[in-house]
């Protein structure tokens, strides 16, 4: 999957550790309004 500059980031689930366990966060809800950088790497023995 190819993202462009000016492009909307997907609206998917994702999970963070918090203080009482697990919490659920929506992108939509963690992006909204804000300008976002996203970058990636492999890990280290992984097949990429």
């Amino acid at each position: 999957m190819t993202i462009a500059v000016g492009d909307k980031i997907p609206d998917v689930t994702l999970r963070q550790k918090g203080a009482e366990g697990i919490d659920v966060l929506s992108t939509d809800n963690v992006f909204k309004g804000k300008k976002v950088v996203l970058f990636g790497v492999p890990g280290a023995f992984t097949p990429t």
